[in-house]
């Protein structure tokens, strides 16, 4: 079985009993299912859903007194498979760059997925401002985001940028540099993982 997530773009000010959701696979919409209890905030993440099934549905507002605003229909969502959006995994994978030994990871986006790349680190000896790099590549090795980590003393670091995400399908590389330990060792760890199912159509739900 797979997941289904559907996204929209909310209303201000938001609806009091929230959205009602209804959807159905799109080779048998006699087979509605509503989602209980309406939700409150997007997005809304649905278990149990077949695999490889294009899915369709309707979002509305659902004002004080239970009146529902216009139906506003959603895309059809394709499941490509929901078990492995990334080499056969759903939870993600990482490398991680030590004292002069760098790492790296391939791994393929499956169609219809989105994923998230971010870094971490920490060096747990030494002292002043050090400095570690990982990138996400092609499968060429041309880089396509540079992740720089910064940590002054014993404390957590930063990393610049925040997170990066991956839309388009395909293979790719995750690559943890080595990290230069002469003032002290540790570590810088990229990962990849938080696959998200994209949402074509959609747009903004309207009030009643």
């Amino acid at each position: 079985m797979a997941t289904l997530t559907i996204t929209w773009t909310p209303v201000s000010p938001a609806p009091i009993n929230g959205y009602l959701i209804r959807y159905w696979p799109q080779n048998n919409p006699q087979n509605v299912t509503t989602v209980t209890p309406n939700p409150t905030t997007s997005p809304v993440v649905i278990t149990g859903v077949l695999d490889n099934v294009n899915y369709t549905g309707t979002i509305q507002s659902v004002c004080e007194g239970g009146s529902a605003s216009t139906p506003t229909y959603f895309g059809a969502l394709t499941d490509p498979g929901g078990d492995g959006c990334l080499n056969g995994s759903e939870t993600g994978l990482s490398a991680t760059g030590l004292c002069g030994s760098p790492q790296t990871q391939t791994f393929t986006l499956v169609a219809g997925y989105t994923a998230t790349v971010t870094v971490n680190g920490f060096f747990y000896t030494g002292s002043g401002t050090r400095v570690a790099t990982a990138e996400l590549l092609d499968n060429n090795d041309n880089i396509i985001q540079s992740f720089t980590y910064t940590q002054t003393g014993l404390g957590q670091g930063t990393v610049t940028p925040a997170s990066y995400l991956i839309a388009t399908a395909g293979q790719y590389k995750i690559r943890a540099n080595a990290i230069s330990c002469s003032n002290g060792s540790g570590n810088i760890t990229i990962s990849v993982g938080n696959c998200q199912l994209e949402t074509p159509g959609g747009g903004e739900t309207p009030g009643p």
